[in-house]
C-alpha cells in the first residue's frame, strides 16, 4: 500500500505528532508513505525544528515532500507515486484538500479525526463554512478515524455515515525513557530544594489549553509556601487573533497576583519533556477542550508515573477510574482544581507514586501507540480496498 499523509502544518501539536506515528507504523509494516507538508507558515525557531522531525522520519524511511497543501499538490505527489494510493489527512484545515483531491476519482481518502470541528468568525460565517465543509467532506472522504467516541458524534452531527467511522484513541510510545539522574534535573535549573514540591503544566500557550484556569487556581493555594509550577510550552504559531494578545495580556495580570508571582515559572518550549516530567510531583491539564478522553500531553505524564490532575473536556477515558488513576475535574473550574492540587500538595510521596503507577499500567495497557496505530493502518487498508471493489 502507498500512502500520502497530509499535513500543512508540522508544529509539534498532537496532529503532527499522531501524522508522525502514522508514517513510521505504515514503513515497518512494509508499507510506501509519502509525509507531505508546508514549513513555510512557521516561525524561524519552529520551522527549525520542525525540520528536525522531518530529517528523523527521512532517516527512518519516509519521503517527505515539501509543498503548500492544496488539491493540485496532493495530486501531483499520489500521481508520481503511481499505484494503488491512499490519501490521509490530519488537520481540519488540509481535510477540504485532501476531499478535493479524492473527488478526482483516482485515490481513496481517510481522515484522522482528533478534536471536535471548531469553525470560527461570525455566527453566520460559522454556519457557511460548517455547511461547506460538511458537504466537501461527505462527498470526498471515504473513511474516517475518531480518537473517541464524542469525535464520532460530532463527525455523525456533520452528516458522515456512521459505518464510515471507527473509534481508535491515540496513544504513545511506551518505550521513550527519561535519562538517567533526570528526576533532579529541573530542581538543578530552577535552584530549588529536594523539598519543594513541583507542580508541571504542558502545552503550548494558547487560549484553548486553560492557562488562565490554572493560574487563577494557583492564587487560591494560600499557606502552602514550599511548592513551584512549572508551565512548559510556547505561544501558539496558529493563533494571531485580537483575542489571542488579551489573552496573554490577561495571563500577565494573573501572574502578578499574590501567591503565584514567587512560585511560578515559564519555560517555554523544551525538547526534554519527558526528562522535565521525571522532577516533577503533579501533573495538572487545564484545558478548555481536547478531543479524546486523554491528550497526549497527559497520556506522557501518566506515563511517566506522575499524579494527574485533568479537567475533563471529552468522553470519560477509557478504563480510567476516578481517584485510582488520578483525577478529572470540571473545566474552567478553577476553585475545585484549587482543591484537587492543594489535596495533592498535601499528600505524602507514597500515596502520589501509588496513584502514578496505577495511571502508568492503565497507560501501557490500552495507549501503547505502536497497537493502536497499526490498527488505524488496517482501517486505511480496508477502507481502500472496500472503495476499489
Amino acid at each position: 500500500m502507498r500512502v500520502v499523509v497530509v499535513l500543512g502544518t508540522p508544529d509539534g501539536t498532537g496532529a503532527h505528532r499522531m501524522a508522525e506515528t502514522l508514517v513510521l507504523s505504515l514503513v515497518r509494516g512494509g508499507h510506501e508513505a509519502v509525509f507531505l507538508t508546508d514549513t513555510g507558515p512557521l516561525g524561524p525557531e519552529v520551522r527549525d525544528r520542525a525540520q528536525g522531525a522531518l530529517d528523523g522520519l527521512r532517516g527512518c524511511g519516509v519521503e517527505v515532500e515539501h509543498g503548500h497543501v492544496s488539491r493540485r499538490t496532493i495530486l501531483r505527489v499520489a500521481r508520481r507515486l503511481g499505484g494503488e494510493v491512499v490519501l490521509v489527512g490530519f488537520e481540519q484545515r488540509d481535510r477540504k484538500h485532501v476531499a478535493l483531491a479524492s473527488l478526482s476519482g483516482e485515490f481513496p481518502s481517510v481522515l484522522h479525526v482528533g478534536n471536535p470541528h471548531r469553525f470560527w468568525g461570525r455566527a453566520w460565517v460559522r454556519r457557511v463554512k460548517e455547511f461547506t465543509y460538511a458537504g466537501l467532506v461527505r462527498r470526498g472522504i471515504d473513511g474516517y478515524v475518531a480518537t473517541s467516541q464524542m469525535v464520532k458524534e460530532d463527525l455523525l452531527r456533520l452528516g458522515v455515515r456512521d459505518d464510515r467511522v471507527c473509534v481508535i484513541p491515540n496513544g504513545i510510545s511506551m518505550h521513550a525513557k527519561p535519562k538517567d539522574g533526570a528526576g533532579s534535573d529541573l530542581r538543578r535549573e530552577l535552584e530549588l530544594s529536594s523539598s519543594t514540591r513541583i507542580i508541571v503544566s504542558v502545552g503550548r500557550i494558547d487560549p484553548q489549553k486553560g492557562h488562565d484556569v490554572l493560574l487563577r487556581a494557583l492564587a487560591r493555594l494560600h499557606g502552602l509556601p514550599d511548592w513551584h509550577c512549572v508551565v512548559i510550552g510556547d505561544e501558539s504559531q496558529r493563533n494571531r487573533s485580537p483575542e489571542f494578545q488579551a489573552h496573554l495580556r490577561g495571563l500577565r495580570d494573573l501572574e502578578q497576583r499574590p501567591g503565584v508571582r514567587d512560585h511560578l515559572t515559564w519555560l517555554g518550549f523544551r525538547d526534554d519533556v519527558r526528562d522535565l516530567l521525571a522532577s516533577a510531583d503533579v501533573f495538572v491539564h487545564p484545558s478548555r477542550w481536547e478531543g479524546p478522553g486523554l491528550c497526549l500531553a497527559v497520556m506522557e505524564a501518566m506515563s511517566a508515573g506522575l499524579y494527574c490532575i485533568v479537567a475533563r473536556t471529552g468522553d470519560w477515558p477509557q478504563g480510567f477510574e476516578q481517584g485510582y488513576h488520578g483525577v478529572m475535574v470540571e473545566k474552567e473550574d478553577p476553585v475545585t482544581l484549587a482543591e484537587e492540587i492543594e489535596r495533592a500538595l498535601r499528600a505524602g510521596p507514597a500515596a502520589l507514586r501509588e496513584t502514578g503507577a496505577a495511571a502508568r499500567a492503565l497507560i501501557a495497557e490500552r495507549y501503547d501507540a505502536n497497537l493502536l496505530m497499526d490498527r488505524v493502518v488496517d482501517f486505511i487498508s480496508t477502507t481502500a480496498k472496500r472503495v476499489r471493489s
